[in-house]
């Protein structure tokens, strides 16, 4: 059963943004900041997948990790509109890049630009920080006025089988991992006001994203600990 985390705790009025600003966007802002148990690897897949919606509240399923054959793209299933994905090699010098899907089946995409916002990540960093705006995203501007949420998920991985690939693959998510309702956790982030939402309540008070919920041999350059979505108004 799918478990769509809503309305998360509310923690305090949005202040300034502190990441070097690269001189696009003009509307609402969600910063988006993940940390991982171990180092960040360029050779590893970092993904925040999101599904742009106008209804109030989402009824339909968000973006949720691909875990077994039919693998389809690899890395994202449920519905979704945009990624943005980390590769410092193949997206230099900003290291970000936002793709946009060209069907609901989410075997197509095309890359749009990079995030309005991003922060380097130094050698040896295990954090991942930067904000789209959401005038770069494709939407019309009827379309953008009428964007209630944004489902969202990280998803980290150590590859991403296509087709019938018979091999296995390392991955985390939003939520726990290790149990089949875990996997079908993302958060619905309203975009109508400003605000941050955390990593602070969830499953068992243990936090909506734990450690050492991995699939797969463990590697805590995969390990996702720790989030933050901050939604600012323009």
């Amino acid at each position: 059963m799918k478990r769509a985390l809503i309305w998360l705790a509310l923690l305090g009025l949005v202040g300034c943004a502190k990441f070097p600003d690269n001189g696009t966007g003009t509307s609402t802002r969600i910063f988006v900041t993940v940390t991982v148990n171990g180092q960040l690897q360029p050779n590893l897949v970092y993904i925040v997948a999101m599904n742009f919606t106008s209804e109030n509240p989402p009824t339909t399923t968000g973006p949720i990790p691909v875990v077994a054959p039919p693998w389809g793209n690899g890395f994202v299933a449920g519905n979704a509109t945009h990624f943005v994905r980390w590769d410092p090699n193949a997206f230099a010098p900003v290291g970000y890049q936002i793709s946009k899907f060209q069907d609901v089946a989410l075997n197509n995409w095309i890359p749009i630009g990079f995030p309005v916002i991003t922060e380097p990540v130094p050698t040896n960093g295990k954090t991942l920080r930067f904000a789209v705006d959401l005038s770069q995203l494709g939407f019309t501007s009827i379309e953008q006025a009428n964007l209630k949420f944004c489902q969202l998920n990280i998803l980290t991985m150590d590859r991403t089988p296509t087709g019938t690939d018979p091999g296995n693959k390392v991955w985390d998510g939003l939520g726990d991992s290790t149990t089949i309702g875990g996997i079908n956790e993302w958060i619905n982030v309203p975009l109508t006001f400003s605000q941050i939402y955390n990593n602070v309540q969830g499953v068992n008070n243990r936090g909506l994203e734990g450690a050492n919920d991995l699939v797969g041999p463990y590697n805590p350059d995969l390990d996702i600990v720790s989030w933050q979505v901050e939604v600012q108004r323009p």
